[in-house]
């Protein structure tokens, strides 16, 4: 049958109809998408929707309390060259020459080779030639300015960008900074701060966006809101203070030196706010021949017999439970206390005749607190041990740092109590602790009795912004009353004040001293002498008549020439370089009148910058007084190029402040 004109444009309405319906079918679907709330959008099942594609967050920053960074993310970048994309042939001709040139003067290569190199490149089509590789933004935006690459993909320019954790301030601090790292299974090893406070803090929350395919490499996101918010990380200022690490850390390493010891820590706290200042783990690292970080934080993990350093928990007990004072007079027995299987001996040879429980805690004896705590709680154990918890000393301090241990006590009836253990608690064996435990103990002597879990973190901000400021956390109100507090404080200053104490060699006329001695021998459960280590210690605070810092120097392994093992002479001169050094450099801080130390009111001098350079103007803040490290991460967000000058703070700057940013331009910081 012939097709009539009839049938042909019934035939094309019919197809114009179906044409007209399946375009008014996407439009309202479309439509329809758009209008969903965002809040149910998120429940459709991704299989209903084009994609769905992760956002995530910027890292928080970690900073030190006198606003250095400790811990940063920062954008590095992998710069490539594809030699066949820039078309015609001429456009490559006419500018491979000055791309090369501007490579050169960056790389110390020759010009006229990376021409030939490139051009072979593009004979034999050659997409991927590596320009340079770990570049940070300033380095990429530079790159981007030359020939060719200023025109983008179509000039060639191809790049791989990544963000990379820094931390500027290594090594000090280095195991208490931290960092976190992802396992090729996904899971996480956290170490320091910047890994334990990345679930809470740092990380932020990855967001979700609908995208939309446009072609067959293309998407573009559908609407400006998330599916699922993105929150950004927050950053931290933690207590640290890099200064006081720099003494702490340098302090403890000379001594490391000096006595070829092992490992050590020191930690320095402020008194009232518990605010951890300084931090130093340092260990023996024989791939390096140095002292360095990269072994474990002792402070926080490392468990050992505390030694004489103990001898201040037996003392508030036995002044407690008025089971003697500080007159009482006991016999040291020529140096040597018997108990049935165990004699107990004074590194004094001979003992010290018959002295008072004041006297026997200046000189460190043995025998006297032996005698102390077995004569009268032989037949009550678990009264002692109750009175060591009320002291805080039984259980963990619950920092922010994971691998914290907790104390180790043997207790009456559990596998290696003894008819001895009792004795040897008295005076520093079978009771383990960390070094911030037994720190956070004399520190509460040193607050008039206050305990207070050690602190470092200071506050939180967004953006520069501040979102909380913490205080401290207060774990005992009183550790003991103000009578027995009072006779401890007073022995603790005889230690070095009195010419018969331990820690005479530590008086000085800087700054006055209170704290003990502590040695404690390892291997000793061998037998055998000449298998014998040490670990020296001492433990105490400053000033003594108004404490401002405690701190606690731990030294494990120290050589054994001369028989100078003992606390006195290892870790003392340790804690009298600190306190001297601190005082010195701190001295308006130390002469504050008694009473509460307020929290400080932190507007600090970055975050006003960071908030400045937020602003929707993009102008260039002021940075004049900012750490040379700080105003190059800030400049480098903005896009900026930098030159610094000179180590230090910045002192001048090219670009006045205010100025609208150009990331063409480039600043110079000249840092004093």
């Amino acid at each position: 049958m012939a097709i009539t004109e009839k049938h042909i444009n019934t035939r094309l309405y019919l197809v114009a109809v179906l044409f007209l319906l399946f375009s008014m079918t996407i439009i309202v679907r479309l439509m329809e998408i758009q209008m969903i709330p965002k809040e149910e959008l998120g429940k459709i099942p991704e299989s209903r929707i084009r994609s769905v594609v992760k956002v995530q967050p910027n890292r928080g920053d970690l900073f030190s309390e006198d606003g250095h960074v400790l811990a940063a993310s920062v954008n590095k970048y992998d710069l490539f060259f594809d030699p066949v994309n820039p078309k015609p042939a001429s456009f490559f001709n006419d500018n491979i020459g000055p791309l090369c040139d501007s490579i050169a003067k960056v790389t110390g290569q020759s010009a006229d080779k990376l021409v030939m190199q490139f051009r072979k490149a593009r004979a034999r089509n050659d997409q991927h030639e590596v320009l340079m590789l770990n570049v940070d933004h300033q380095m990429y935006e530079r790159f981007k300015t030359f020939p060719l690459l200023n025109k983008g993909m179509q000039g060639g320019f191809k790049f791989e960008p990544r963000v990379e954790r820094v931390y500027p301030m290594n090594p000090l601090a280095e195991r208490t900074i931290g960092k976190e790292i992802r396992n090729d299974d996904g899971t996480y090893i956290r170490v320091g701060l910047d890994g334990t406070l990345g679930r809470d803090y740092l990380e932020g929350v990855e967001g979700r966006r609908l995208k939309q395919k446009i072609s067959n490499k293309l998407w573009k996101p559908v609407g400006s809101e998330y599916v699922v918010e993105l929150q950004e990380g927050k950053d931290v200022v933690t207590t640290l203070n890099m200064h006081m690490q720099d003494i702490v850390h340098h302090a403890l390493k000379e001594q490391l030196v000096a006595k070829n010891a092992e490992h050590g820590t020191a930690i320095l706290m402020e008194v009232q706010t518990g605010e951890v200042k300084a931090i130093a783990n340092l260990g023996w690292d024989e791939y390096r021949k140095d002292y360095t970080e990269k072994k474990r934080n002792y402070a926080v993990w490392e468990r050992y017999d505390i030694g004489s350093t103990a001898k201040l928990a037996s003392l508030l007990i036995a002044l407690e439970s008025q089971v003697a004072d500080s007159s009482t007079v006991f016999d040291t027995n020529g140096g040597k206390y018997r108990i049935p299987g165990k004699t107990v001996e004074d590194s004094h040879r001979g003992g010290y005749g018959t002295i008072s429980l004041g006297r026997g805690f200046a000189v460190s004896s043995n025998t006297v607190f032996a005698q102390l705590i077995h004569e009268n709680f032989k037949d009550q154990p678990k009264e002692y041990l109750k009175r060591l918890g009320r002291l805080g000393m039984t259980s963990s301090l619950g920092v922010p740092i994971e691998g914290e241990s907790e104390p180790l006590l043997r207790y009456p009836g559990e596998w290696g109590w003894s008819g001895i253990t009792l004795a040897q608690m008295a005076y520093g064996y079978e009771i383990q602790l960390t070094p911030l435990q037994v720190l956070a103990f004399y520190n509460a002597v040193a607050n008039d009795g206050e305990l207070i879990r050690p602190r470092f973190i200071s506050e939180t901000r967004e953006k520069g912004r501040l979102v909380k400021r913490y205080k401290k956390h207060v774990l005992k109100k009183k550790i003991c009353g103000p009578s027995s507090l009072k006779v401890a404080q007073q022995l603790l200053r005889d230690v070095i004040e009195k010419p018969y104490g331990t820690a005479k060699n530590m008086r000085t006329e800087v700054v006055s001293i209170a704290g003990k001695t502590g040695t404690s021998e390892i291997n000793y459960t061998t037998g055998d002498k000449n298998d014998l280590e040490y670990i020296a210690s001492f433990a105490g605070y400053f000033p003594a008549e108004a404490p401002r810092y405690s701190c606690i120097v731990v030294i494990h392994k120290p050589n054994k020439e001369g028989k100078k093992y003992y606390g006195a002479d290892v870790a003392g001169p340790v804690f009298k370089k600190i306190a001297e050094k601190i005082s010195t450099h701190y001295q308006d801080e130390l002469l504050w009148e008694e009473g509460e130390i307020s929290e400080p009111a932190m507007e600090d001098d970055y975050a006003s910058y960071f908030a400045m350079a937020e602003k929707e103007l993009k102008r260039i803040p002021d940075l004049t007084g900012m750490s040379g490290m700080d105003a190059l991460a800030l400049l480098e967000n903005l896009g900026v190029n930098v030159v610094i000058k000179g180590h230090g703070k910045v002192k001048e700057q090219s670009v006045k402040p205010g100025t609208p940013v150009d990331r063409t331009r480039k600043i110079e910081l000249k840092l004093s």
